[in-house]
């Protein structure tokens, strides 16, 4: 999940005029070129959740009707700090953009969705390093799951069915 939310990130921030991004911090320190951005990943967490996520009817190897439910069994967290140096003056520009640009969701290579929540937007104070640089800080969490597909025959009711009785007398 982290490769697919990483290389989404840094498209957005491409995409909102960053250039250079970072995934690792001792890349940044050494960066004096702006804009850039730094992106530092959280630790993931999982926790067990269980609920039914989708279900739809489809048909099985041999023709006959059953119904598929999609649980998520557990629910992936993977919170993310993208911190991103511009010039004075410039950066409001880049930061809505990269806001705007933000989608509400996307797809893995699984079709399982990860949604995307950006929790707070600060700006930080300006280092000794930093001088005529403004920077700002995007906390965003990455939601998506681990999911198991289960398939439940369905009763055809377009075949007959014969109730046979077995009775004690003649």
């Amino acid at each position: 999940m982290r490769s697919v939310c990483e290389a989404y990130l840094v498209q957005a921030l491409q995409q909102a005029g960053v250039v250079n991004v970072y995934t690792e911090p001792k890349d940044a320190a050494a960066h004096t070129v702006v804009p850039y951005a730094e992106v530092l990943w959280g630790d993931e967490r999982l926790r067990f959740d269980g609920s039914l996520v989708a279900g739809y009817d489809g048909t099985d190897d041999q023709g006959r009707p059953v119904r598929i439910l999609r649980r998520r069994i557990y629910q992936r967290t993977l919170p993310a700090e993208v911190k991103i140096v511009h010039r004075e003056g410039q950066l409001a520009a880049v930061a809505d953009a990269f806001v705007a640009g933000l989608a509400r969701r996307i797809f893995d290579g699984r079709e399982n969705a990860i949604l995307i929540s950006l929790s707070t937007g600060a700006s930080e104070e300006s280092a000794s390093r930093l001088r005529g640089k403004e920077v700002t800080v995007f906390l965003i969490t990455f939601e998506g799951g681990v999911y198991k597909e289960q398939t439940k025959q369905l009763f055809d009711l377009g075949t007959q069915v014969v109730i046979e009785f077995e009775t004690g007398g003649i």
